[in-house]
């Protein structure tokens, strides 16, 4: 098969990305593409935005041309613009693959492992730190938890 991975231009120069590629890549082509302007949207809450179309169009395409039948997302940011990569994707058959639910699992084996889950019941408490203002935490909060 044919893997298109998207993911920041420092994601995927990075180590981490290298390594995992070279070991689960050995008998399929990956191919690799900056989401340019993706983060951004999410940011600025343009999801929905025909310029969020053009934009994963523009990045979406040459994978599609080249064959990709699986696109992994690679950033936090992107899920979000699931809708806008299955319109661009349409009935071509090429599945998305969203990473988010094995890393959640990933975090409560952690959690389990070093005794640090919750005990059942317990009130969530939830802390966001950036260094954005109050309003761009906010809306990301919002975004995030609804």
């Amino acid at each position: 098969g044919v893997v298109g991975v998207l993911a920041t231009a420092r994601s995927l120069d990075g180590d981490l990305f290298r390594r995992t590629a070279a070991r689960y890549g050995e008998n399929i082509r990956v191919l690799t593409a900056v989401g340019e302007g993706f983060v951004e949207l999410v940011e600025e809450d343009r999801e929905q935005s025909p310029e969020a179309v053009e934009t994963v169009r523009r990045v979406l395409e040459p994978m599609i041309r080249e064959g990709a039948d699986q696109i992994v997302l690679g950033c936090t940011h992107y899920p979000f613009l699931l809708p806008v990569f299955r319109q661009v994707i349409g009935e071509r058959g090429v599945a998305v693959v969203d990473p988010s639910p094995a890393v959640g699992r990933r975090v409560g084996q952690l959690l389990d492992q070093y005794d640090l889950r919750a005990e059942k019941g317990a009130t969530a408490n939830y802390g966001f730190l950036t260094f954005a203002d109050e309003a761009y935490r906010s809306r990301l909060e919002c975004k995030a938890f609804g």
